[in-house]
């Protein structure tokens, strides 16, 4: 499994859609197994989603998203852990361990209830529903 993860510096980007560089790591087993660092100089929603997905990531971590780029994400098939902020390094070893939604990793601003919604924070199973739903009222 390959994820991603938002860089700027040694933290999460802020917000991913400003974001020109991510880590891409290799997981097997629950295991760091390799990892690169990618320009993304594509400033379309659509490109940084196709080349996150030509690089064979499965999951994105990051700050801050927007609609538009979540939606992208989502139809290439590439799961989206939003808000989430940190240093890489402890943002990973979260990640492998299952302990990244402890609330040091949660952005200021938002509030275990506003996890599930548009509304505020969210993490990867509302926002394929809230991508799909919004697709749908649109008619898309």
């Amino acid at each position: 499994m390959k994820i991603a993860i938002s860089v700027w510096n040694n933290s999460l980007s802020n917000v991913f859609d400003f974001s020109t560089n991510v880590l891409i790591v290799d997981i097997e087993d629950a295991k760091e197994v390799a990892r690169s660092k990618v320009n993304l100089e594509d400033t379309l929603a659509q490109q940084k989603a196709k080349k996150l997905k030509d690089l064979g990531v499965e999951t994105l971590i990051c700050g801050a998203i927007s609609r538009e780029v979540v939606f992208a994400l989502d139809s290439v098939g590439i799961e989206v852990l939003a808000y989430v902020t940190g240093e890489v390094e402890e943002v990973l070893q979260a990640h492998l361990n299952n302990s990244l939604d402890a609330a040091k990793f949660v952005m200021p601003g938002c509030w275990h209830g506003a996890r599930n919604g548009f509304g505020g924070c969210m993490r990867k199973r509302r926002l394929r529903s809230c991508a799909k739903e919004a697709i749908n009222k649109k008619g898309g």
